[in-house]
């Protein structure tokens, strides 16, 4: 039982770095901090111990515009809506609909 679960562990650990790294600028105006920012996003929604205080705090922190090039950077990744967390080959969902899956909240611009 404990080989297995080892197995599961390192497989989903290595699943999470792959996606963590596949995060990168898509176009020029994308900075190194928007790339930081959404691979931080990916990590608060793959890891179940996550809650919603770390998005709201990381939300508030961000300015509207590095907001939207997070969101751009971030794309369509893996997540699976009924575990609630990062889920190697699950339906890809973009940062604010995996959030709003996590949490059960209706995030969303408003311009």
């Amino acid at each position: 039982m404990f080989i297995p679960s080892l197995i599961g562990l390192l497989v989903y650990s290595l699943g999470i770095l792959f996606e963590v790294l596949n995060i990168k600028a898509t176009k020029v105006e994308h900075t190194k901090e928007d790339v930081k920012n959404a691979r931080r996003w990916f990590i608060y929604l793959s890891l179940p111990f996550f809650d919603e205080d770390y998005f709201l705090s990381m939300w508030h922190k961000l300015a509207h515009e590095e907001l939207k090039m997070m969101v751009e950077v971030y794309g369509n990744r893996p997540f699976n809506k009924w575990l609630k967390i990062y889920f190697p080959f699950s339906a890809k969902y973009g940062a604010l609909d995996a959030y709003n899956l996590k949490t059960g909240n209706s995030l969303m611009f408003v311009e």
